[in-house]
């Protein structure tokens, strides 16, 4: 039979690793949301500039366009369309487009803000010129 005593230690042992495995478990989640986060904001780039090399391959010759386009899927009101870059490689029978974005991260651990990019590059379909962003 347990003592009072003893049931008043285990009680301030469990209190003592509850205090000592919280914060860790704490930083585990915000990490993983931010490991979430990046994943999708990742795939969410990747599929704007897709758009918008796909758009600028049948339009290439109005780059504003296409970085509307690019704008307005990613339905995100921090990216303008002046912030999606436009540019014809040599050869002229192709059309780039990237994008970065500055990301914040949760954790209070890390560099706070990540940069994302990403390009995407697509044949052009028409006799038009590639018209790049100034």
């Amino acid at each position: 039979m347990m003592s009072r005593s003893d049931t008043t230690t285990e009680r301030g042992v469990a209190l003592v690793e509850t205090a000592i495995l919280l914060p860790l478990l704490i930083l585990l989640v915000f990490g993983l949301l931010d490991v979430g986060r990046l994943v999708y904001a990742k795939i969410e780039l990747s599929e704007a500039v897709q758009e918008g090399s796909l758009w600028g391959s049948y339009d290439p010759d109005n780059y504003a366009n296409v970085q509307t386009r690019v704008a307005e899927s990613l339905n995100n009101l921090d990216i303008f369309p002046s912030d999606v870059v436009v540019v014809c490689p040599a050869g002229g029978d192709s059309i780039r487009v990237s994008l970065s974005r500055d990301l914040e991260l949760l954790s209070p651990l890390g560099p706070g803000t990540v940069t994302l990019s990403a390009t995407a590059e697509g044949e052009l379909f028409t006799d038009d010129p590639c018209v790049a962003s100034p």
